[in-house]
């Protein structure tokens, strides 16, 4: 039930500044609210007091300072005593120096742990890739799947479209065999380069202009890469030279970073033919 009576009013019978006939209205109020009552502002030899309409007695000192805490707009922390921090302890937590110190470190790891998210949600892109790879683990070695065209193309030889201009990276150094380059008409079309490690690991690089705006408008870093896991798989997804980049491989192999450390490297390891 609403309380009707104005804050204002009440401190004004508090300070015994209301007319007989106001300060007597105000009484019968406290008397009969149940919203007064169930804030335990008012003791209960005061409201039986006032129930029983009998002159107002003064005001007791405690209870001034409660009514005062409660309704003023701007209650210090002086002004709750002991049986009131009993029944609100919040009060006491709102009035501590450690208050502000606390919300501003939740607020910091909030922001920290906002890059870190795409660990545990992948956006749509990203399991996209992760789904294209593994339907593609069968068919490297055999017949090539419908949904790929065979370039028939090797390392260092520049693509066409979806990745107009691009390179096939080599990534021998770090232990990674050439496959295969197709080009895959799959929900989106990409240029597919595949490769294997002696141990039989298989990664798969993808390279689009179809879903790069998709990728930019995903919360991140700017110019960063954003790494998933997906199930088995591991993908890190980056944006350059108005293509998007999938480097997708099975969770936990060392090859993967070691890879990706030259995949993403500066522009000057030669993926883009010389100008």
């Amino acid at each position: 039930m609403a309380c009707d009576l104005a804050p204002a009013e009440l401190l004004r019978y508090l300070e015994g500044k209301l007319p007989q006939a106001a300060a007597t209205a105000v009484e019968l109020h406290l008397g009969r609210c149940e919203s007064c009552q169930a804030e335990a502002l008012l003791p209960a030899e005061f409201a039986a007091m006032l129930q029983a309409r009998l002159p107002a007695p003064p005001v007791p000192a405690a209870l001034a300072r409660q009514l005062h805490a409660a309704h003023s707009p701007l209650p210090r922390a002086e002004a709750f005593p002991s049986s009131a921090e009993s029944r609100f302890p919040w009060r006491r937590w709102l009035a501590s120096p450690w208050t502000p110190r606390l919300a501003m470190a939740a607020v910091v790891a909030v922001l920290l742990l906002i890059p870190a998210r795409g660990f545990w949600k992948a956006p749509a892109v990203a399991q996209e890739a992760a789904t294209r790879h593994a339907g593609h683990l069968p068919f490297w070695g055999g017949p090539m799947p419908g949904c790929c065209q065979d370039l028939r193309l090797a390392v260092g030889a520049i693509l066409d479209a979806p990745s107009a201009g691009e390179r096939i990276p080599d990534l021998g150094a770090v232990g990674l065999d050439f496959v295969a380059a197709t080009r895959c008409a799959g929900p989106t079309t990409v240029n597919l380069i595949c490769y294997r490690t002696a141990a039989g690991e298989f990664f798969s690089l993808y390279m689009s202009d179809q879903v790069a705006e998709q990728f930019q408008a995903h919360p991140r870093r700017p110019g960063e890469p954003s790494r998933y896991r997906v199930q088995d798989s591991d993908v890190t997804l980056w944006a350059r030279n108005g293509f998007l980049y999938q480097w997708v491989g099975p969770h936990g192999s060392s090859a993967y970073d070691q890879a990706l450390a030259l995949l993403h490297g500066p522009e000057s390891t030669g993926w883009r033919p010389s100008q």
